[in-house]
């Protein structure tokens, strides 16, 4: 569920990264909650990955001479949006 709210729109993800980058506190008892739960669910994802045999390594330890540099074994996610189809013949 935290996932799924980081990721939809109205972008939290973008009030949450505003208001940590600029530190802002009057936003603290908004946001600062869901920033702590996302926190916590984050540090459990790496306790449980580094205990797995079939990890990926990060770019990092294996190194930055590969094809990727240091995003070899990385994901990439892209965020978009439903367009119509006479927006998109417009643009």
């Amino acid at each position: 569920m935290l996932l799924y709210l980081y990721s939809m729109e109205p972008p939290f993800y973008s009030d949450l990264y505003q208001a940590c980058r600029s530190v802002d506190i009057f936003k603290v008892h908004t946001l600062g909650p869901f920033a702590r739960a996302l926190f916590e669910l984050l540090k459990q994802c790496e306790y449980s990955e580094r205990r797995r045999d079939d990890a990926l390594l990060q770019g990092v330890k294996e190194g930055h001479e590969g094809p990727y540099g240091y995003f070899s074994q990385a994901f990439l996610a892209f965020r978009g949006a439903n367009m119509p189809k006479q927006a998109v013949n417009e643009w």
